[in-house]
């Protein structure tokens, strides 16, 4: 039976993209995924540890 030992992806609905790019790569220090999506809706940010945290803009 495999162990669960914690998430690996978080999604997070927010208010304004650009501001939330701009936090999470300059603030954090996060690299923007290789396979974020380039819709201009969605970004996706990877830690070294291979941990993803994906920002939405809301509607």
């Amino acid at each position: 039976m495999a162990k669960i030992i914690g998430p690996d992806f978080l999604a997070l609905q927010v208010r304004n993209l650009e501001a939330s790019r701009t936090f999470y790569a300059e603030q954090l220090g996060l690299e923007l995924a290789p396979q974020s999506p380039s819709n201009g809706r969605t970004c996706s940010f990877v830690d070294p540890d291979g941990y993803t945290i994906t920002v939405h803009g809301a509607p």
